[in-house]
Parts: structure tokens; sequence; C-alpha cells
């Protein structure tokens, strides 16, 4: 089940460099996170082609 690719905006697309930086730090974990969940899937991926 793929992810929203909305996961990959940059924190300055999604709050503008003015912007807090507290919410500039919370964009920067889900970018963190996505790109994490991103290389989980495709070792997931990778193994199951192995597998076949």
């Amino acid at each position: 089940m793929p992810l929203p690719r909305s996961c990959f905006r940059s924190s300055r697309e999604d709050f503008g460099e003015g912007e807090a930086l507290g919410l500039d730090f919370e964009a920067e974990k889900v970018d963190v996170g996505c790109e994490l969940i991103d290389k989980v899937r495709g070792l997931v991926e990778m193994e199951e082609g192995l597998g076949d």
C-alpha cells in the first residue's frame, strides 16, 4: 500500500521559511519517517522478488 507522495514535500514547501522553527522541525521529522518507511518497503519488495 503506497504512501501518499505528499509525504515527501520539504518543510519549506509546507511552511515557508518565515514560519516558527517548531513547525519546521515537525516537518523534518515527517520527512525522515517517510524516508525510513520507503527504505523498508524497498527491502521488503526486494526480498519478495528473491522469493519468487
